[in-house]
């Protein structure tokens, strides 16, 4: 039987032979892959802020105009013709930029567009993405070159699931 316990020193161990045959690694994270935060669709940001950070202790890193290239126009299906301001909010423990709260201005409704998105690391970005691709339903979106906050340069391609929830995959 299965040691199920995460305890140290050494933490999930069993789950480590779980996922041997897609074993990657990201820096020092095996596996392959890293939730990097939630991304929400959001109509008033000091209406959020209030949430997130004041009421539920987040941490405002930074506010951002997006540009009007954005990666999030084609994830979220925002108009052209809308303006988008993005913060990025740190979590507790030195969970860095773990929630993006994405202002759209004006905040149309679209019932067929994602509100949220996943934003995960992988450290085979092409394998990924075509395994995602075989998947019935998944919708594959044009890939595009990532520049961080800190200046590095990567790749992210979006999916969108079968039940039409947004993920990002992005390899720095």
């Amino acid at each position: 039987m299965a040691n199920n316990s995460c305890t140290s020193p050494n933490p999930c161990s069993w789950r480590t032979e779980i996922n041997k045959p897609h074993l990657d690694v990201i820096g020092d994270i095996p596996g392959g892959l890293r939730f990097k935060r939630a991304a929400l669709i959001i109509g008033d940001l000091d209406r959020s802020l209030a949430l997130y950070r004041d009421a539920l202790g987040f941490t405002l890193q930074s506010i951002k105009q997006s540009p009007s290239d954005s990666y999030s126009y084609e994830i979220f299906s925002v108009p052209a013709s809308s303006r988008l301001r993005m913060a990025a909010l740190d979590g507790p423990l030195g969970q860095e930029r773990t929630l993006a709260l994405i202002e759209v201005i004006p905040l149309a409704r679209n019932d067929r567009a994602p509100r949220a998105a996943m934003v995960i690391e992988v450290a085979n970005i092409d394998r990924a993405v075509a395994a995602a691709s075989d998947v019935p339903g998944v919708i594959v979106l044009s890939e595009r070159t990532l520049f961080t906050h800190d200046g590095r340069q990567g790749r992210e391609v979006g999916l969108i699931d079968p039940d039409g929830h947004a993920v990002v995959l992005y390899n720095v």
